[in-house]
């Protein structure tokens, strides 16, 4: 057994394995922090496309706020960043590194999470959609980790549409019992947030709720 950084590798009859998982997170490591050392001037398209791809590799905390910081731009908007922020998107949502992402999400990590979460900022549409359907059906995998990552921004829309954003308020699904199944949703949405009781999270926690029961009113 070897720890490295936050993570255990066992040894067992794979030593080849663990070492080869050691230096692609090393040098996964160092690609970010050469290319982060060159924000002085814009990235290019294929270099923020190479900072995802790391990220997707290895979507730990640190890699997540370089994504955040210096690749989303903390606090900027859609029309502050790049030219390419719109194949960004698409790169990051749809296709195989979207499926990743939404994976990542889904099992509990707190960091896919948060970048996904900041992607929501610099998106519209389509792309505001898929993401906030993700984190609806967060609410009841994972309700901790959701309500970490809202947290982060305020923003009343965002937080609405990941609260409310369910399979039973979109066109592909049609049936005579669509409002009660919704309403079931918001339920089971509320009775998970409620498990939450960690007091930094209890302002946010109750805020998601109270979105939740006006629905059901």
């Amino acid at each position: 057994m070897r720890r490295v950084g936050s993570r255990i590798f066992y040894r067992k009859s794979n030593f080849p394995v663990w070492i080869l998982m050691v230096c692609v997170g090393f040098f996964s490591g160092l690609l970010a922090e050469e290319m982060v050392a060159q924000v002085e001037r814009p990235l290019a398209w294929e270099e923020a496309k190479e900072l995802i791809d790391i990220f997707l590799k290895n979507p730990s905390k640190e890699n997540a706020e370089i994504i955040c910081e210096f690749l989303l731009g903390k606090g900027k908007s859609y029309k502050d960043q790049p030219e390419w922020i719109g194949k960004l998107l698409q790169y990051s949502i749809e296709g195989d590194a979207g499926e990743i992402i939404r994976y990542e999400i889904l099992a509990g990590n707190l960091w896919a999470a948060k970048v996904a979460y900041r992607l929501i900022d610099l998106s519209d549409g389509h792309f505001t959609e898929e993401l906030c359907r993700t984190f609806g059906r967060l609410i009841r995998i994972n309700p901790r980790v959701f309500l970490e990552t809202i947290k982060t921004n305020p923003d009343t829309h965002h937080i609405k549409c990941s609260v409310l954003f369910s399979p039973f308020i979109e066109n592909e699904l049609y049936d005579d019992n669509l409002e009660d199944m919704r309403r079931h949703e918001y339920i089971e949405r509320i009775r998970a947030l409620m498990t939450v009781d960690m007091p930094e999270l209890k302002a946010i926690r109750d805020r998601c709720v109270a979105i939740l029961q006006a629905e059901l009113r």
